[in-house]
């Protein structure tokens, strides 16, 4: 459970660094808390639909994008390539199912 806080808050604490590099775990943890939150965040509104609780996920989401979009950027750079390899993430369908298989990758040298 430490080592998913942990991923979790460096994905915070470095939404500004596209430079950096991160670890294969690190990242595949602070998704795997993304998507928790988020689907509690939708079992909440569709239990109980309310403006506040849609409000509330489609911020969180809105929020969260610079953070991930660095994140992924980071695991990019662990994983051997570039940053410009991020704008696969306007093609629609084919550029993210490309972005995972990157982020799938072996490390170049072992981070964590």
């Amino acid at each position: 459970m430490k080592k998913f806080k942990r991923a979790y808050l460096r994905q915070w604490l470095g939404y500004t660094d596209f430079m950096g590099e991160t670890g294969r775990g690190d990242f595949w943890r602070a998704i795997a808390v993304n998507a928790v939150i988020l689907a509690a965040l939708a079992l909440l509104v569709r239990l109980w639909p309310t403006q506040f609780l849609n409000f509330l996920g489609w911020g969180y989401s809105v929020i969260m994008l610079l953070p991930t979009v660095a994140m992924l950027a980071r695991r990019l750079h662990a994983a051997g390539r570039g940053t410009i390899w991020l704008f696969l993430l306007l093609v629609p369908a084919v550029g993210p199912a490309v972005l995972l298989g990157m982020a799938c990758m072996k490390d170049k040298c072992y981070v964590e």
